[in-house]
C-alpha cells in the first residue's frame, strides 16, 4: 500500500480480472534474487502452494479461505483462483505476500533470506541483522551501502546509544517522556523530531468469555469509567488521537461514533444495575494482563487507578513476551491493552471479531467475542461487489461493536521518528515499515 493506504504494485505491473473468480496477474520484468537468479511466475506460484497448504502456519489461514489456487501462464504472468467471488481490494489484499526463496538455496541452513528488495540480508543474530544493497535492484541500487538494524529491548540503552551517536535512526522506539532530552539546543543540532499521524489502534480486549465482562452493559461501564483524554496526555504527551473504533478517520471505511465519553456516574449506574453493588469499596476483581514493557505497564496501572474510582479493583499483571502470548491465545487473563496496525480491506474486521477467528484458528479475535447477527454481516461484506452497499453494511459493523465493545479504543498513536541530522531522506509509511531506507543518504 503507498502513503495514502491505497493499493499500487509493486512486484506485480498490472492484474486484470478475467472471471469473477479468477484474476490474471503480470509480473514486473528485470527484477531480480539477491543471488542472481530471475523473478519468475514459477518463485510466484511456489510461495502460494506452501501457503496454501494444511501445515502452513495459522495467520496464513485466511489466505486459504480466500484464494483457491493458482498457476503458471508464462514466466511473467499468473493466474489465481478465489473459492468465491471477492471485491477487487480483497483480492489484491491476498497478493499482500513476500516472495522470495526459502526451499533447497545455498542460505537456507542458515536462515537468510533471499529476496528482490533494495537490501540483501547477510548475517543475523541475537544483537543485529545487517544487510547491504542489492546492486541489482529494479528501481535502481540505494545510496546507502549497508544498514545495521540493532537489537536493543532497553528503552533507556536505545537512547544512550543514539545520543553518543552509535545508532542514527530510532522509529516509534523510544518513551514518550524521554523526548524531553530531545529538545535541547544541542541536542536539535545534532537530531530531527519527525511526527506523522499512522494507522496504529492502541485498545483495552475484554475476555468476553469472562462470567463478569461477558455482560455488557460492564464493558460499557468500563467505557465510561476510563478518562481517555487524560490517558493519552499524560502518556503520549498528545502525540495521539483519540480512538473511536479500530479504523482511524483516514480509513476509507471509518466510520466516527459517539458512545464512549467519560461519564463515571453513569458507569456507576451500568454497574448498579448490572448487580454489582459496592461492598467495601469494591465491586469486582479483574486483571489485566500485560508485557512487561515498561510503558505498558505504566498504561495497566493508570486504567488500574481509574477503574478503582468507580469501585472496580484491577491486578495488574506483567509477562514476558512469550507468556504475555499464550495467555491471549490461551484466553487465560480478563483484560489486556493490546495495539495493531490496521490497513487495507475492511474484511480485516473479521479477524477480529468473527467467532471463527479465535487465536488457536489463526485469528486475532482475542476478545472471543461471539455474536452471530455480527458474523452474518461480515461476511456479507467479506463478499459484496457493490462498494456502496459494502461500506453500509460496515458501517453497521463499527455501529453494533461501539455499542458490544468487545474492544475499548483508546487511541491511534502517531509514528515517531529520530533521525540524526547526518542522515537525510527519511520519510515515514502509514504502516510504519521501512519503505523510506531505498531513498536514505547520509551526509
Amino acid at each position: 500500500m503507498n502513503e495514502a493506504l491505497q493499493w499500487v504494485p509493486q512486484l506485480a505491473e498490472r492484474w486484470e480480472r478475467i472471471r469473477d473468480t479468477e484474476y490474471l496477474v503480470t509480473l514486473k520484468s528485470g527484477v531480480w534474487f539477491h543471488d542472481g537468479t530471475a523473478f519468475t511466475a514459477e518463485r510466484v506460484k511456489a510461495v502460494f502452494d506452501a501457503l496454501l497448504e494444511p501445515s502452513a502456519p495459522a495467520r496464513f489461514q485466511r489466505l486459504a479461505d480466500l484464494l483457491a489456487s493458482c498457476e503458471v501462464e508464462d514466466e511473467r504472468t499468473v493466474r489465481f483462483f478465489l473459492h468465491e467471488p471477492l471485491p477487487e481490494s480483497l483480492f489484491l489484499s491476498t497478493l499482500q505476500v513476500p516472495i522470495f526463496k526459502f526451499r533447497g538455496t545455498p542460505n537456507s541452513k542458515s536462515g537468510v533470506l533471499v529476496g528482490s528488495g533494495p537490501f540483501r540480508q547477510v548475517s543475523h543474530n541475537s544483537a543485529e541483522l545487517v544487510f547491504r544493497r542489492h546492486w541489482y535492484y529494479r528501481d535502481g541500487s540505494p545510496d546507502v551501502k549497508e544498514l545495521h538494524f540493532q537489537i536493543v529491548p532497553e528503552a533507556e540503552t536505545r537512547i544512550r546509544r543514539l545520543l553518543n551517536g552509535s545508532i542514527d535512526i530510532v522509529n516509534n522506539a523510544f518513551p514518550i517522556k524521554e523526548l524531553a532530552k530531545f529538545r535541547t539546543p544541542t541536542a536539535q543540532s545534532k537530531f530531527t523530531l519527525l511526527e506523522e499521524i499512522a494507522a496504529t489502534y492502541r485498545y483495552l480486549v475484554f475476555n468476553t468469555e469472562h462470567p463478569i465482562l461477558q455482560e455488557v452493559q460492564v464493558r460499557q461501564a468500563i467505557g465510561r469509567a476510563l478518562h481517555r483524554e487524560e490517558l493519552v496526555a499524560f502518556l503520549t504527551k498528545n502525540h495521539a488521537r483519540l480512538a473511536s473504533g479500530v479504523f482511524p478517520p483516514e480509513h476509507a471505511f471509518h466510520v466516527t461514533t459517539q458512545n464512549l465519553v467519560y461519564a463515571p456516574e453513569s458507569a456507576v449506574a451500568l454497574l448498579e444495575d448490572a448487580g454489582f453493588r459496592l461492598t467495601e469499596e469494591q465491586r469486582f476483581q479483574l486483571r489485566l494482563t500485560t508485557s512487561n514493557d515498561k510503558e505498558q505497564i505504566r498504561l495497566a496501572r493508570l486504567i488500574a487507578d481509574q477503574l478503582a474510582r468507580v469501585g472496580i479493583e484491577v491486578n495488574v499483571t506483567p509477562q514476558s513476551s512469550g507468556k504475555f502470548r499464550n495467555a491471549l491465545a490461551g484466553g487465560d487473563y480478563d483484560l489486556a491493552v493490546l495495539q495493531d496496525r490496521v490497513q487495507g480491506d475492511p474484511d480485516v474486521l473479521r479477524a477480529f471479531f468473527h467467532s471463527s477467528q479465535t487465536p488457536e484458528k489463526g485469528g486475532r479475535n482475542f476478545a472471543r467475542y461471539r455474536n452471530l447477527e455480527l458474523d452474518a454481516l461480515l461476511e456479507s461484506g467479506r463478499y459484496e461487489q457493490n462498494r456502496a452497499q459494502r461500506r453500509e453494511i460496515y458501517q453497521q459493523v463499527q455501529r453494533m461493536l461501539a455499542e458490544a465493545l468487545p474492544h475499548l479504543p483508546l487511541w491511534y498513536g502517531n509514528n515517531l521518528a529520530l533521525v540524526s541530522r547526518r542522515v537525510s531522506g527519511y520519510r515515514f509509511h502509514p504502516a510504519g515499515d521501512f519503505h523510506a531506507f531505498r531513498t536514505l543518504r547520509v551526509n
